[in-house]
């Protein structure tokens, strides 16, 4: 396992489900539109930081918001066909939230 799976598998093993107040559109990797949960951080203000793929072909993205201490703020998970599955953030608490497709 590469090393910044331990961090990903992490950060989603603490993560909690996203309850927001409403929704809103996403543009995805692939560059199409999703409903995501409003309180999904906006990626304009994230700094892209790589991505890791694991073992069966998931992907993904990393992301930094550069106004916090933390190496990484925000992340996106694809499936090997490029659905977005998964976005989890950190809230302006430290929290971990998740948004999930099921």
């Amino acid at each position: 396992m590469k090393p910044g799976a331990v961090l990903i598998v992490s950060l989603l093993a603490l993560a909690s489900v996203a309850w927001a107040d409403g929704t809103k559109p996403m543009e995805t990797a692939l560059g199409t539109t999703v409903t995501v949960p409003a309180a999904v951080p906006d990626k304009a203000n994230l700094t892209p930081l790589g991505a890791v793929i694991l073992e069966g072909g998931l992907l993904v993205l990393l992301f930094d918001d550069p106004r916090t201490p933390r190496a990484v703020d925000y992340l996106e998970v694809y499936d090997p066909q490029g659905n977005l599955l998964q976005v989890a953030w950190m809230d302006e608490l430290g929290l971990v939230r998740l948004a999930r497709d099921l």
